[in-house]
């Protein structure tokens, strides 16, 4: 539901962060699942449809806010199911690293002062203030994984 509300329902967006709003938010999830089976929103999400950029920049960012969304969310099922997908390719992995970036500041520059995050490829971005602090290697995706809150599994190497 929290990648159909992104994409599809900017009236539901502040129940995502407002707890007194959490009741509003779940009766419009009722309205959505009622109408479409699990099966029906997900090919809806695969085949597009729901331009609405869910971040004010996200349109100037070539919609990487989405797509950091949909990755992890897509990890969040798959990884606990086993189910098998294809290695991110070069596009991806670049996409991934340049939202990674901005993921990490927008949500680590207060709690996580001086973070490094490091490619095996060799690239590296300090990407909050202060002195070097924390230094997190691994491939994009899993560093996506790790901006994301999802350090449990989340393949990095933390300094």
């Amino acid at each position: 539901m929290h990648l159909w509300t992104l994409k599809h329902d900017p009236l539901a967006w502040p129940a995502m962060d407002v707890d007194r709003l959490a009741d509003f938010g779940a009766r419009r999830a009722a309205r959505v699942r009622a109408r479409w089976s699990y099966p029906e929103l997900v090919a809806q999400l695969r085949h597009g449809g729901g331009g609405i950029a869910c971040m004010a920049g996200d349109r100037f960012e070539g919609h990487r806010h989405a797509l950091g969304e949909y990755v992890v969310h897509t990890e969040d099922v798959a990884r606990p199911n086993r189910v098998e997908r294809p290695a991110p390719d070069a596009p991806l992995e670049d996409a991934l690293w340049r939202r990674l970036r901005v993921a990490a500041w927008m949500l680590h520059r207060r709690r996580t002062p001086g973070l490094v995050l490091e490619v095996p490829d060799g690239r590296s971005a300090q990407v909050t203030r202060g002195p070097v602090r924390t230094v997190v290697r691994g491939a994009p995706i899993e560093l996506m994984l790790w901006v994301y809150g999802r350090t449990a599994v989340a393949d990095v190497v933390v300094r």
